[in-house]
């Protein structure tokens, strides 16, 4: 194997496979990134046997071949290269020649031969999203995801399409986020997205080209953007039916401004050192939403003038929910809905129907 490349395009290619390599592994090789070069095309690829992703680079590629370098090691010396250009020669499995302008290294390399590739997915159920979209949709559902071991199924993020939409789902059981976009494709599919994923898919995205096509086989899913790809196992199960969750009528409505909402409660949530002991208390109506907490630490109360129409309520939250929540979303101006002091609120557009967030009430002590 024998190419010269960009160091900035290795570097960032790097940086991307990077993301699957497991730091800890029983299997020495998966702790490494496997390099190919072919036909003008250098191929980087790492896999902890979860998520696996593949990013080629231009090159020029003047012997065929591949091996396999440990992922921190080539990562800290490309990364500390003198030069723009970064040549690499290796004449057999155990050496590999690293040149640039002043710099040499000489890096012990391991067979390729046992290296799990990234394998390609059958593009029959797919759908192409702009870059950004999928940004917004990751980061506005993601954060809803469980951390529970005992839920599994809550660990990912339910992902369907219909009528031209894609939604993407979350919950945790004490919140729920719904997120939609629209789409060219008509195609039909549902899966559950592990969070992990879609975390890293997140991270990638950031450099990579305006288009992402995503594909869905029966356990694997695979996000494509450019010459990078990452595939990733699915959860297997049957999701809730988050439709029947969703609240149809409401009985008092609130419009008022999300920063100055988000400002209120986590002022309110300073004196609080439990939230499970100490939730925060709403009494919205009359144009305003009074927030009162109550701690060991000492009391609070604040104040946010809004709209309301219907019915006065008081009601009782987790402070947290509200935070997270409230800080993924871009609009300066929602609407709250509320049903009853037992029921879930929901926060929604104020003008459109792109998202919807459920946070679940705490019970109110007789």
């Amino acid at each position: 194997m024998k190419f010269t490349c960009s160091k900035d395009s290795l570097l960032e290619a790097i940086n991307i496979v990077q993301k699957a390599v497991p730091s800890k592994s029983t299997m020495p090789l998966l702790e490494g990134i496997l390099i190919e070069a072919e036909d003008n095309i250098v191929k980087l690829s790492s896999n902890d046997l979860e998520i696996a992703i593949e990013c080629g680079i231009d090159a020029d590629v003047e012997k065929n071949g591949s091996s396999v370098l440990n992922s921190r090691t080539f990562g800290e010396v490309i990364r500390r290269m003198s030069g723009d250009e970064i040549f690499v020669d290796m004449n057999d499995y155990s050496i590999i020649s690293i040149d640039s302008r002043y710099s040499h290294f000489e890096l012990k390399s391991l067979d390729p031969e046992g290296f799990p590739k990234v394998v390609d997915i059958e593009e029959e159920n797919f759908i192409t999203l702009d870059r950004d979209d999928l940004k917004d949709i990751i980061r506005q559902t993601v954060f809803a995801v469980s951390d529970d071991e005992n839920r599994p199924i809550f660990k990912g993020v339910f992902v369907e399409t219909e009528e031209n939409n894609i939604n993407f789902v979350a919950t945790d059981g004490y919140k729920l986020a719904y997120r939609k976009e629209n789409t060219t494709e008509n195609n039909n599919f549902s899966c559950i997205i592990p969070g992990k994923t879609l975390n890293e898919i997140y991270k990638i995205l950031q450099n990579v080209p305006e288009k992402i096509e995503i594909s869905i086989s029966e356990n694997q899913m695979m996000f494509k953007t450019g010459r990078c790809k990452l595939v990733s196992r699915l959860i297997e199960g049957n999701y809730l039916n988050y439709k029947i969750m969703i609240p149809k009528d409401f009985s008092l409505t609130a419009v008022l401004d999300r920063k100055e909402f988000l400002s209120a409660i986590e002022r309110a949530s300073i004196v609080m050192n439990d939230e499970r002991k100490n939730p925060l208390n709403f009494t919205v109506g009359n144009d305003k939403i009074i927030m009162t907490a109550n701690a060991e630490n000492g009391s609070a109360k604040e104040e946010v003038i809004c709209e309301t129409y219907g019915e006065k309520i008081d009601i009782r939250f987790n402070a947290r929910n509200f935070i997270e929540t409230l800080k993924v979303i871009d609009d300066e101006k929602i609407k709250i809905l509320f049903t009853t002091n037992v029921g879930p609120c929901s926060i929604v557009q104020n003008d459109g129907d792109k998202y919807i967030y459920l946070i679940m009430p705490l019970k109110i002590r007789s």
